[in-house]
């Protein structure tokens, strides 16, 4: 290990902050992924029992396997490029704190930490940039598929005090995500796109909490994950929240004043 002050780097504070959050946003991103496959599973499967099994299902079945159809489909239209959004942006943050953490060593090919963020920035590139994601996402929190899928996780009980109070904490942020969309919805168009990302960072974040407290169940120190990762998001989602109903378009209003002309090609 490096050290530092007579000590080794992990032991200062603000680098332990860093690896510590580094931790954190692996595991939320990782329990993200893990419940869209999940989803993408159970839509898949679904259509495979219609297609397959259709002369054997009744009339009542095959319609309630349509429902469950439709509802997966809308729920991974949002959940994909969430997930794609949030792993993206989170190995990119995650490569740099580590480079950032060797120092001039993690800048040099002494280590492998220069390689892993070079690969980690085409991840917010291909397979559509985290902007594409924003639009594909957006209109599931805006449209009532985050709010009606959230509500389960809302009805969960927790025998630990400690995670039902982290639960009502997540129900008072996705109370705030609500009153942000009633606004963004009653404005332009324009102006959704222009807050959009707002909103689906928001959402991601609480669905993430409530995936760790689901594990936190299971182990006392995820039940630590969740606790520092809900507390340090929800003014985060605050903030965010607030950005949407701002109503501010000055980015939009002063883009040739602020960004300049785009240049003329000759």
């Amino acid at each position: 290990t490096r050290e530092q002050f007579g000590t080794p780097i992990e032991r200062l504070a603000p680098v332990a902050e860093m690896v510590t959050d580094m931790r954190m946003q692996i595991e939320a991103a990782r329990a993200f992924t893990y419940e869209t496959a999940r989803v993408c599973d159970l839509e898949n499967n679904t259509n495979r029992l219609l297609e397959r099994n259709a002369d054997a299902l009744s009339a009542d079945e095959k319609k309630g396997f349509k429902q469950n159809s439709r509802t997966f489909k809308r729920l991974n239209a949002m959940l994909t490029p969430m997930s794609k959004l949030l792993c993206g942006e989170m190995s990119i943050d995650v490569a740099g704190k580590c480079v950032q953490v060797l120092g001039g060593s993690g800048y040099l090919k002494d280590y492998p930490a220069e390689r892993y963020l070079r690969d980690a920035r085409i991840t917010t590139i291909y397979e559509g940039t985290s902007q594409l994601q924003v639009v594909a996402a957006i209109r599931g929190v805006t449209s009532g598929v985050f709010a009606t899928y959230v509500e389960q996780f809302e009805k969960k009980t927790y025998d630990d005090p400690q995670l039902e109070s982290l639960k009502q904490s997540l129900i008072d942020s996705a109370g705030e995500i609500a009153a942000a969309v009633d606004f963004v919805k009653s404005q332009s168009g324009a102006y959704v796109e222009l807050v959009a990302r707002q909103l689906v960072e928001s959402a991601t974040f609480v669905l993430c909490g409530h995936y760790l407290l689901g594990q936190a169940t299971h182990c006392d120190r995820k039940k630590r994950v969740a606790n520092l990762y809900i507390l340090k998001n929800k003014p985060r989602i605050t903030m965010l929240c607030d950005q949407a109903k701002s109503g501010n378009t000055q980015v939009i209003d002063d883009y040739e004043l602020i960004a300049g002309p785009v240049p003329a090609v000759h």
